[in-house]
């Protein structure tokens, strides 16, 4: 569910940025047209506007299928609340990796490992125990008949545990056995999650990196470049195609940050539905 969330919150928020830009593709083109019609541009030009335009709508569309679907998936959970209003800002899970590794053992998986070894350490001692004399007494008094005199008497019984190397000698070793193959289970799994884990780890934290870089460098750059062709191409002095080449990786750019962001949000969904509230 949180995963249809994420997709649909940032599914609209890249329909968002599509739109916008898609409006003043719109406005270039028509720009293209007049200067076509006034002598003062190109077909390539006028074409190349268009094409562009058409190419943001086919993306456009793809972006309105996966808002259908993602809804649809949260109403598959939610019922008619899956409609609701998303919150504004978006999905974050703050992330603290030694934390985490603290708590892996958390782990249902790994965690349901203490049940078997409890039950393998006590069948064990079970075994254990049919190597040591059983014994057990008992006390009985019967008054009897007037004619004869009371009676009392003491028992004691002691089961020895003969020929041990043939019963309980092997049983002993079946427990031992079985008490050893859940420790050999359970190390192997603490590993296998421990590398899953780093895994995850190191993916949260280059997502984190990248988006950082996204946000601050190239975000910015991207744009100053589409404002800087913009007014080149207002005064002559570019062509139309250098303005939608720096537009789209402008464009590129702002639907890299929400990549980054959605990436890094699945991330952090995952490492705290695996390992609980990540907070300390």
């Amino acid at each position: 569910m949180s995963r249809s969330r994420g997709d649909l919150y940032f599914s609209n928020k890249r329909i968002a940025v599509l739109d916008r830009m898609a409006e003043e593709q719109r406005t270039l083109a028509v720009a293209a047209r007049e200067r076509l019609a006034s002598g003062a541009g190109d077909v390539d030009s006028a074409v190349t506007a268009e094409i562009e335009l058409a190419r943001l709508a086919d993306r456009r569309v793809d972006l309105g299928a996966r808002v259908i679907a993602a809804r649809a998936e949260l109403r598959r959970w939610l019922g008619d609340d899956a409609d609701d209003p998303l919150a504004a800002d978006a999905p974050e899970f703050l992330i603290d990796a030694n934390h985490v590794r603290e708590h892996m053992r958390r782990h249902p998986e790994l965690a349901a490992f203490q049940a078997d070894e409890a039950i393998a350490e006590a069948n064990l001692r079970l075994a254990r125990a049919e190597r040591a004399p059983d014994w057990s007494w008992s006390l009985m008094y019967q008054r009897r008949a007037p004619q004869f005199s009371d009676l009392a008497s003491v028992e004691v019984r002691i089961g020895l545990p003969l020929f041990q190397g043939s019963r309980q000698g092997p049983l002993i070793d079946a427990r031992r056995a079985d008490a050893v193959r859940v420790d050999a289970e359970r190390d192997a799994a603490v590993r296998e999650h421990s590398a899953i884990l780093e895994r995850q780890l190191a993916e949260y934290e280059s997502a984190s990196a990248n988006l950082i870089r996204a946000r601050g460098t190239r975000l910015p750059l991207a744009q100053r470049r589409a404002v800087a062709a913009v007014g080149a191409f207002a005064g002559g002095a570019t062509s139309s195609d250098q303005l939608i080449l720096a537009r789209r990786e402008a464009l590129e750019a702002e639907l890299d940050v929400l990549d980054l962001q959605e990436r890094r949000a699945a991330l952090g969904a995952a490492l705290t539905l695996q390992y609980g509230e990540m907070q300390p």
